[in-house]
């Protein structure tokens, strides 16, 4: 099993189930120090930074790392980006990993908070109150009018990310 962008916890806990029960894992994160990569489970922690790399080369280093490795792996993405470049670059990379093929654009979709909703009342699926504001006046007054508990989102996380840095 390879996970790439083990950048948080869940990264540590995926090398942590499966190497409990004996199966090997490879980790791939943007420091040394990442949370994600913080298990004893994993074979090799090898760092690589997807946030100032283009993504052709994320799948030329993958494509290293498959070859290294030596035989076919589960690949297994943490993150929106990582599902992206995956879906993009399926058919290069499955020469090394094994992954769910899914087309980008239904990718595109799930990442996209709004579109993701739109799937989930197209397809009957209960989903909780949502709105989306445009602008921070509109935020504001929603705010005085809305139940709280809220939970506010950018539509989406990759672009949220590249547009902040968090």
């Amino acid at each position: 099993v390879v996970v790439i962008k083990a950048k948080h916890h869940l990264g540590a806990g995926i090398a942590r189930s499966f190497g409990r029960i004996g199966i090997t894992v490879y980790g791939i994160g943007p420091s040394r120090w990442a949370p994600g990569l913080n298990s004893k489970y994993y074979k090799e922690k090898m760092v690589w930074d997807t946030y100032n790399k283009d993504s052709k080369e994320t799948v030329r280093h993958l494509l290293r790392v498959g070859k290294k490795i030596g035989e076919k792996s589960v690949l297994l993405h943490t993150t929106d980006e990582i599902a992206l470049i995956i879906s993009e670059y399926a058919d290069e990379l499955e020469k090394y990993f094994i992954f769910n093929r899914i087309q980008p654009q239904l990718v595109h979709s799930l990442i996209n908070k709004r579109e993701m909703h739109s799937l989930a009342t197209d397809h009957g699926i209960p989903i909780v109150k949502t709105y989306y504001p445009e602008s921070r006046q509109e935020v504001e007054n929603y705010a005085g009018k809305c139940r709280f508990p809220v939970l506010l989102k950018g539509i989406n996380s990759y672009v949220t990310l590249l547009q902040t840095g968090k």
